[in-house]
């Protein structure tokens, strides 16, 4: 979820509204997580604009989270041309 606001604010600075709809968050969740991405820095408030931007630091959280992911997702993934043998074949 902070991914994804981070992500949303990432691209052009963002109003609230566009962080909700873009991350489906009602307007509580909203407000909770906006207070606990600015309290830790990784995102940013322009009061002039009444926009959110993503820190430096957002950015490199969001950079070490997609390397995470594509840690999963490779060893997620079934290897192929790797033969398992049952029980029976082991025994023999």
């Amino acid at each position: 979820m902070l991914a994804s606001m981070l992500t949303t604010a990432a691209v052009r600075p963002a109003t609230k509204t566009r962080i909700m709809y873009t991350s489906f968050l009602s307007y509580g969740q909203l407000q909770e997580y906006l207070s606990t991405l600015i309290s830790n820095d990784l995102i940013s408030f322009d009061k002039a604009l009444q926009t959110y931007s993503t820190t430096e630091k957002g950015l490199i959280f969001l950079r070490a989270q997609h390397k995470v992911e594509d840690l999963i997702h490779f060893y997620a993934v079934p290897k192929q041309n790797v033969k398992v043998q049952d029980q029976k074949s082991r025994s023999k």
